[in-house]
């Protein structure tokens, strides 16, 4: 203000204009603000969709080979059952169809081995 506007009560038009360009520059900076707030937020839900999405698939992936896994596991232990189970069957019908000499035969082979261990004082854990 100057001396004669203050005389007159009147306001200096251009510190006026200087307030509005001011104003205007405020305005206009609050709204870039806003509008790189609003990208800004955007770009994080998006983001966090995708870090979902891919989390999820990882999840679904490590689900299927861990059921992947299990399933070999099962098919290799049925695997392994059933040769256990042939051999053993095989071995019966072995010991069912040997002649009854060779049973009696190993009868004696293993009473002959525990009585041996009883009269040597060993109780066959050595």
């Amino acid at each position: 203000m100057t001396a004669s506007s203050e005389a007159t009560g009147s306001v200096d038009t251009s510190a006026v204009e200087s307030l509005r360009r001011v104003r205007a520059a405020e305005t206009s900076w609050e709204a870039r603000l806003a509008e790189a707030r609003e990208r800004t937020d955007a770009l994080l839900r998006e983001v966090a969709a995708e870090t979902e999405t891919a989390v999820a698939g990882a999840r679904r992936a490590a689900e299927s080979e861990r059921d992947r896994a299990i399933q070999a596991a099962r098919e290799q232990a049925d695997r392994e059952a059933a040769d256990i189970l042939s051999r053993a069957r095989a071995e019966a019908e072995r010991i069912r169809t040997a002649p009854a000499a060779d049973l009696g035969a190993r009868a004696d082979r293993i009473l002959g081995a525990i009585l041996s261990e009883f009269r040597s004082g060993k109780k066959g854990r050595e």
